[in-house]
């Protein structure tokens, strides 16, 4: 898939294999000057933790003119909602304690 028909991110939860290789996803909007907005779906701490990966992932990297925004939008069990062509409803499900 061609990454920049990319439109709406989901994160079930905050394990390595489901969430760390967002990095380089953005580092590819990045290097092809993205656009358009991009949504970001997920537990409690999206945004926070999200940015916190990036910068860690690379530090620093500047915003260009005109780049998209990363809209993020937190799912806490059983809230619906709707993002461009998808509605969704989040469900938690058992698989460690300390993860929602």
């Amino acid at each position: 898939m061609d990454p920049s028909e990319i439109d709406v991110i989901f994160i079930s939860h905050f394990h390595a294999d489901h969430f760390f290789g967002l990095p380089f996803l953005m580092l590819d909007f990045w290097m092809n000057d993205r656009q358009e907005d991009l949504y970001i779906v997920g537990p409690p701490g999206i945004e926070e933790r999200t940015e916190q990966l990036m910068e860690i992932a690379f530090p620093g990297l500047p915003s260009r003119p005109g780049q998209y925004r990363r809209r993020y939008i937190e799912a806490p069990d059983s809230q619906a909602g709707e993002v461009p062509s998808v509605e969704f409803r989040a469900a938690e499900v058992e698989h460690v304690p300390s993860l929602e």
